[in-house]
């Protein structure tokens, strides 16, 4: 049964936070994974078909269906990485120097973080969609809808 560690340790992979490589207790781990854990309920819905249930058992830390994975692990940690980046572009102390310093604009700076965003959305875009076509890593067998048999046109 994969726990939400794992869904946190593969979405830490992704991203280089300075914020989170001082923990130095356990109120800073609680705060640490409160954090991590919003950026997962925010991840959550951009999984649109998942093969198996994402429901969250609260009380052991894991995820209540059997059959989650690392597939599923995967695309959660992408959805992740995406919405950690929107905050950290987001975030008042990017955007507050345009309103005090006449002379310095970080119009450049956003324009790449911009770019960044979108770069990351379609990574997550693809590590879904590479989750849709395959099960169990092989592809799907896309014979099977062609009709009785899964006769080839050939």
């Amino acid at each position: 049964m994969k726990t939400l560690r794992d869904v946190y340790n593969a979405f830490l992979c992704k991203v280089n936070e300075d914020d989170w490589a001082n923990c130095y207790s356990e109120e800073d781990l609680e705060w640490f994974t409160k954090d991590w854990r919003s950026f997962l309920e925010s991840a959550i819905p951009y999984f649109k078909f998942p093969r198996c249930g994402l429901e969250i058992d609260e009380e052991n830390g894991c995820f209540k269906d059997e059959f989650f994975g690392n597939a599923e692990i995967e695309v959660l940690a992408c959805f992740m990485k995406q919405e950690w980046l929107k905050r950290t572009i987001d975030s008042w102390e990017n955007i507050k120097t345009q309103y005090e310093e006449s002379d310095f604009s970080q119009a450049n700076l956003l324009k790449t973080f911009i770019s960044l965003r979108e770069q990351i959305k379609d990574e997550a875009r693809k590590s879904e969609a590479r989750y849709y076509r395959s099960i169990g890593r092989r592809p799907f067998d896309f014979k099977k809808l062609a009709g009785s048999g899964g006769k080839s046109w050939n």
